[in-house]
């Protein structure tokens, strides 16, 4: 009985320590910092309107975007954004209800934004101050952190872009916004008397870069403009002399250009250029 006995106590100790070995393999084998949202779970929560995504938002903080998985999820910047953290973001608003913002960058991510009173939201190419409410489905958004506004875009085309990209280039320099891109000045037509009719290419500052839907080639205009005795002729870059009325020919084979559109003569068929500037990079 005793050999017995003893037998069966070391099948007990050898299964307890087998037991044993396995808690310490899972223990050791299973990341400790991964959280990830299941499915299931996720879709059971959203059916029943109860995504915390504060929760979410505290999951973030608190964890590096590498050992992060969510499924399903949207990402809130609300605080990270009133708190000045580094977030420079592009996407495409896909909704706007519960007094939040929602929208995809190129990766189709989701992110939110709460309608707090210190987020700014100023149109990217007319400087218009929006109020919360004025934001619509489709528009496009810039978030940057950086200068404490989110920028948002009309989703336009057409002649109705093409004035917009005009009262961008009429904005007063003071004005601290990223301007209409100039991209070549293709003709220019001498009229006498220190004018000249000047034809550029221009394009918007929404481009597929950014946002994969939109089609670069109805962002992009041949525009008009008018040089008049008025225009002033500048040299912001170090070395080389401003052009003037007789040289603008040579200015067809610059790199960079600066314009300033007189917001007065917008309406005009040539609207006129209070400032001119060219030079190579």
């Amino acid at each position: 009985m005793k050999k017995r006995t003893r037998i069966i106590i070391y099948i007990i100790l050898i299964i307890e320590i087998i037991a044993i070995g396995l808690c310490i393999y899972k223990f050791v084998k299973e990341p400790k910092s991964t959280v990830i949202y299941d499915n299931n779970i996720n879709n059971e929560l959203q059916e029943n309107n109860t995504v915390n995504l504060n929760n979410l938002n505290n999951v973030l903080e608190n964890n590096t975007a590498e050992d992060i998985v969510v499924t399903n999820g949207v990402y809130d910047i609300t605080s990270k954004f009133l708190n000045g953290e580094d977030i420079y973001l592009h996407g495409i608003i896909t909704k706007i209800e519960n007094n939040k913002l929602y929208f995809k960058d190129k990766d189709n991510k989701e992110y939110s934004l709460e309608n707090n009173e210190n987020i700014k939201y100023i149109d990217g190419r007319t400087a218009y101050n929006y109020s919360f409410n004025e934001i619509k489905n489709n528009y496009y958004i810039e978030v940057d952190s950086f200068s404490k506004y989110c920028y948002v875009y009309k989703n336009i085309t057409g002649e109705e872009l093409k004035k917009e990209l005009l009262i961008n280039l009429a904005l007063p320099e003071e004005v601290n916004m990223t301007r209409t891109s100039v991209n070549d000045l293709t003709e220019v037509e001498q009229l006498g008397n220190d004018e000249a009719i000047l034809t550029f290419n221009i394009s918007d500052l929404v481009s597929s870069n950014y946002f994969p839907d939109v089609n670069d080639e109805e962002h992009k205009f041949d525009i008009k403009l008018k040089v008049t005795k008025d225009t002033k002729y500048n040299s912001k870059f170090p070395i080389g002399n401003p052009y003037n009325i007789n040289t603008l020919e040579e200015a067809k084979n610059e790199a960079m250009f600066y314009i300033e559109i007189n917001s007065n003569t917008l309406d005009k068929k040539y609207p006129e250029i209070s400032e001119f500037d060219a030079y190579s990079n």
